[in-house]
């Protein structure tokens, strides 16, 4: 075996394709989203410890503490997106009436909450590869690219946990208010995803998206 071979943690694999409904996409989304930030904070390391890139140490080293700090809260969030429909399964099973549409609503709010925040998190990580491809230099471009797209996915991903959860609710004006926050976060992640990645196809001459 090579002395560069990796030993891969496969429980979280195992667990996503059991027949258990928890973890799901949600939790997959903010697993993806990690990996984006990971991808991306390498490329910032690489950076730093480049002595060509003296001039903009500090951006670099912000950049690296960002992303960082952006891979260990979406990691929790692959626990807490798991954790989060639990009061709302629970709600499901109580009688029908007033008490029940309560519960449900007031479980919903998390259940929404969780994946919106994975949602942002993965902008954070998509706002560092705009930074990165703009100042980094070529042999990490394709690095900036593969984080962009995953982040992109997984942003996207995450935002149908918003939008399942969001038509269960009984109040119609907590469900919109949760579908146009995801909204307005897929069309800033995805604009400003694709104008990246647009920056990385015209170094790699890389197919274009749009």
């Amino acid at each position: 075996m090579s002395d560069n071979a990796l030993t891969i943690d496969t429980e979280f694999i195992e667990r996503l394709s059991s027949g258990d409904a928890t973890p799901g996409g949600g939790a997959a989304s903010a697993y993806c989203g990690a990996l984006a930030g990971a991808c991306a904070s390498m490329v910032s390391n690489i950076a730093y410890a480049n002595d060509k890139y003296d001039q903009i140490r500090g951006q670099l080293e912000a950049s690296v503490n960002k992303l960082n700090d952006v891979n260990s809260d979406l990691l929790i969030l692959v626990d807490e997106d798991a954790n989060s429909f639990a009061p709302v399964a629970k709600a499901m099973k109580l009688p029908k009436g007033e008490l029940r549409d309560k519960k449900m609503d007031d479980a919903l709010v998390l259940a929404c909450s969780v994946p919106l925040e994975i949602m942002q998190k993965c902008l954070d990580v998509i706002e560092e590869c705009e930074y990165l491809a703009k100042n980094t230099g070529k042999l990490t471009i394709s690095d900036i690219g593969c984080a962009v797209t995953m982040a992109k996915a997984a942003l996207i991903s995450a935002s149908m946990n918003v939008y399942v959860n969001a038509g269960l609710f009984k109040s119609h004006e907590n469900g919109d208010k949760f579908k146009s926050l995801a909204n307005n976060l897929v069309e800033e992640g995805v604009r400003n995803a694709d104008y990246v990645y647009g920056i990385v196809a015209d170094q790699l001459d890389a197919y274009r998206l749009v």
